[in-house]
């Protein structure tokens, strides 16, 4: 039988052979190709069922899913896990150990009927460094529930969940619900969570930001964020934790956006509490709602202006001494070589980061020409000088986005201030603004209305800030900072705001940083912080711009008006150029008839103005939206104009808010 089995297969792969022959050969199709840098290329052969020197290495999808078949394994992740909108069950009770190497898994839904739920049921184990993103926690009828785990009665350290939802709509009778765990007897350290948690199961539950119920165990720098709301009469809620009892909890924060009970917003940082131990404990209230996008987007692009003046880096190869008849350090001194130089330099002009960068070469060295005019006086006397102060800083980034103010003297103003100060500058919260000098005497200065607001409503005026406003403050002198980041506001459990430990981020100008580790200096600093108290203390009053408020940003224009449009020279020098926001420079660039520059000058409006007196107590912040071309008439007579010969001009009008407009573009002929 096997020998004739044998034949019919000779007979079958002849034919087969004689069939080939008869056709055409036909390419191979190509093989499918594997990104090298994708996971499957690099860890491929990685068998993911199998532990490798005791630990399971996971690398994908199916990896993550192994875990649920041996809970009292080691595991560690390779890299970042994309689940692909998978659907799973929580983890069994896990008492293994589980390093995320700080990866992570993200894009999935955890569903379950269970009794403890989260991404871990419950956890006796050791979870460390472990990243989850956008994961959809979907718990049914379950007595403890968390987005990590429902019971944590081992260790959770730094690991962190984030944009993610829980939504809770059944529940059994008496649980405990937590934005990270629903109870807690283990050590739950450095962990942080973005989470939403949406709780309206009808039965009676305990619920907290962090931990419906911690009992004996220990919270050390827990940060949740996210909104917790909740419903229905019969719910025992905590920012921090529902029930505590002999708890460790030490410096943990609940960031609410819109956490409520029926609609009412809470402050209390547990339901019930017993015996709780550890450090301060703080809410951070970023209830404010999200800026308008249009709006939000002005703030951005100041902040951006006032950052990029505060780092620009520029280099001297000699010393330059700069001078001022003020009495401020950082208005005299000198600037050395023997540092690379951060930062616009401070000084009472009005310059920008377009007269700055006018300074200097591509390497960011000092072009000759400053030199020059250092050495022909003090370097505070003349106005193509790069550098401004604490207020016309602030005042140059809002003008890249606004034409609604101006400043006078070196800070803002409102009505009272109004020979002190300038205009179009609005109060941010809802502290007394308008006091008039009727009311106080020398309510010129801020000290004035920050102490008749009081700290209770300073505080509150100062949570509303938001990127891009400003605070200022004035006596005798003054200063200026512009928000760099949203407020971080902490408060008590009365729901006020502690001023300690609320705080906010600054870019200001007109602070020394002598680094001699790196061998830098500045007169900026960017994101400085400071503390409501810190500003109450300073007197500052929280202010902004009119294009923040309403988010109207009229459309950027500048035309050239009067000028002669005769073929002749004399009209490169008649007509001013007029723009609708600050104008920044004027450029005028000459070519012959073969193409060749034979002209290439930008000219920039005055920096400053003084009163007759030329006193330091009254610079005028300005805002200059014309300029006159008559001022090309010196530098154009250095020019030699062939007789005859013709010639093309552009004249460009550069504005603060970055846009460039061609005001006259023409022929001549030099006659």
């Amino acid at each position: 039988m096997k020998k004739f089995i044998s034949v019919i297969a000779l007979l079958t792969v002849l034919l087969s052979l004689a069939a080939c022959g008869a056709k055409q050969p036909q390419a191979a199709a190509p093989a499918a190709t594997i990104d090298p840098a994708s996971p499957e290329a690099m860890y491929g052969h990685i068998d993911q069922t199998q532990p490798m020197d005791g630990t399971y290495k996971l690398w994908n999808a199916e990896g993550v899913k192994n875990i649920a078949n041996h809970p009292d394994g080691s595991f560690e992740l390779l890299c970042n896990v994309d689940m692909g909108g998978a659907e799973i069950a929580p983890i069994p009770e896990f008492t293994g150990t589980f390093n995320g190497a700080n990866f992570t898994i993200s894009n999935f839904t955890v569903k379950g009927e269970g009794a403890d739920f989260g991404f871990i049921s419950v956890n006796k184990g050791k979870v460390n460094n472990l990243y989850l993103d956008k994961v959809t926690f979907l718990p049914g009828g379950a007595a403890n529930m968390g987005s990590f785990a429902g019971k944590n009665e081992g260790t959770i350290l730094r690991c962190t969940i984030t944009n993610s939802t829980m939504t809770v709509e059944n529940a059994a009778e008496g649980a405990f619900c937590g934005g990270l765990v629903g109870v807690n007897t283990g050590d739950l350290t450095n962990t942080k969570a973005k989470v939403d948690v949406t709780y309206s199961a009808a039965a009676a539950a305990t619920i907290g930001g962090i931990a419906g119920k911690d009992a004996g165990g220990k919270l050390e720098f827990v940060d949740m964020e996210g909104f917790l709301t909740v419903t229905g009469s019969n719910k025992t809620t905590g920012i921090l934790v529902g029930q505590a009892k002999d708890t460790i909890l030490n410096t943990c924060a609940f960031a609410g956006s819109d956490n409520s009970l029926d609609g009412k917003l809470f402050y209390n940082y547990y339901g019930t509490e017993e015996n709780v131990t550890g450090e301060r404990l703080l809410w951070r209230d970023n209830s404010r709602a999200p800026e308008k996008e249009n709006i939000q987007v002005l703030r951005e692009k100041a902040v951006q202006s006032m950052y990029d003046m505060c780092t620009i880096p520029w280099k001297l190869e000699k010393d330059i001494p700069h001078t001022c008849n003020c009495t401020l350090l950082v208005c005299n001194g000198v600037y050395s070589p023997t540092y690379t130089q951060i930062g616009i330099p401070y000084n009472h002009k009005n310059g920008s980061l377009a007269r700055m960068r006018y300074c200097l070469n591509e390497d960011g060295t000092v072009k000759d020409w400053v030199y020059e005019l250092a050495e022909q006086g003090t370097f505070d006397t003349f106005d193509l000088y790069m550098g401004n102060d604490c207020s016309s800083c602030v005042q140059q980034a809002w003008l890249t986005v606004a034409n609604s103010f101006w400043f006078s003297r070196s800070t803002y103003q409102n009505p009272a201030l109004a020979e002190h100060l300038g205009t179009g500058i609005l109060p941010v919260g809802d502290y007394e603004w308008d006091l008039g000098l009727d009311v106080l005497n020398n309510a010129k200065y801020t000290k004035n209305y920050t102490q008749h607001n009081g700290k209770e409503v300073m505080y509150e005026s100062y949570a509303q800030l938001r990127m891009g406003d400003g605070v200022c403050y004035l006596d005798e002198s003054g200063h200026s900072r512009m928000v760099a980041e949203e407020p971080v506001v902490v408060r008590d459990e009365n729901g006020k705001i502690d001023g300690i430990y609320s705080y906010i981020l600054f870019h200001e100008q007109g602070v020394q940083v002598l680094d001699e580790v790196n061998m830098t200096y500045s007169m900026c600093k960017t994101f400085s912080k400071y503390t409501f108290e810190n500003l109450f203390n300073g007197y500052y009053l929280p202010v902004t711009i009119e294009e923040f408020v309403t988010g109207e940003y009229e459309t950027p224009t500048c035309t050239l008006e009067g000028g002669l449009e005769q073929d002749n020279r004399f009209a490169l020098t008649t007509g001013t150029v007029k723009a609708n926001y600050s104008l920044d420079y004027v450029t005028m660039v000459i070519t012959d008839e073969k193409g060749n520059e034979v002209f290439h000058h930008t000219m920039f409006p005055s920096v400053d103005r003084r009163t007759e007196d030329n006193s330091n107590d009254t610079h005028i912040r300005l805002v200059f939206m014309d300029y006159d071309l008559a001022h090309f008439s010196a530098p154009l007579a250095k020019v030699m104009f062939e007789k005859g010969g013709r010639y093309h001009a552009t004249i460009t009008g550069n504005l603060a808010t970055g846009d460039s407009f061609v005001v006259k573009d023409f022929s001549f002929t030099n006659g």
